[in-house]
């Protein structure tokens, strides 16, 4: 699994990606005022191999209590996939580390009542660490106001990497439709979505 360098694998890929420290960079989304009871993440990642600690994907979390919140991260030790969902919810994805220094296309999917976890296009095995799967999502936690890129409330478990072409979606995307943006990288909508189903978008491959 993973794509060494994503300029040689599917459609042209611009090359662009935030950049993360691991210490204190993150992206402020602001109040994207999202309240999906179902939906999906998507994002191409590179962790670094150097990344012992969680590290965030997305958040969103109550500006003013934090432990209102959902996120989607890689998880130590181990650094696999997980999701910590209202009141401390947590379901990881399988037993692959993905701190190699590859990129690599994730996808978090709710279909309102159980989560799925994707990698490269294939459904990740899930362990439920501490509460439930139910697949809380952004309208199921009270008072989400604050959405953050690399970091949870502006300063817990900084992304150290790199991420790019990142989608917030209102639909449960199929395995199809998450395989055909992981063979297609440059793709912004797969087949049978349309642009009003994609909610927050940073594709970074403007002019590519």
């Amino acid at each position: 699994k993973g794509v060494a360098d994503p300029v040689n694998y599917g459609k042209v890929y611009s090359g662009r990606a935030f950049s993360f420290d691991g210490t204190n960079d993150y992206v402020d989304c602001g109040n994207l005022g999202l309240s999906d009871t179902s939906g999906s993440i998507t994002a191409w990642i590179n962790i670094s191999a150097s990344a012992t600690a969680d590290g965030i994907i997305i958040s969103g979390c109550d500006d003013s209590s934090s432990s209102n919140a959902m996120f989607f991260y890689y998880d130590e030790p181990g650094e696999q996939l997980a999701v910590v969902g209202n009141t401390g919810n947590k379901t990881k994805g399988g037993t692959t580390g993905l701190n190699d220094g590859k990129w690599h296309h994730v996808a978090l999917v709710s279909n309102g009542s159980a989560y799925s976890i994707y990698l490269d296009g294939v459904a990740e095995s899930l362990t439920v660490e501490s509460g439930s799967n139910n697949g809380d999502w952004w309208g199921d936690i009270s008072g989400i106001d604050l959405w953050t890129i690399g970091i949870h409330d502006k300063t817990t478990d900084p992304f150290k990497g790199k991420l790019s072409n990142i989608g917030i979606w209102n639909t449960v995307l199929t395995q199809t439709q998450i395989q055909e943006l992981y063979t297609n990288p440059e793709m912004q909508l797969p087949t049978g979505v349309s642009a009003s189903n994609l909610k927050g978008a940073w594709m970074l491959n403007e002019g590519a």
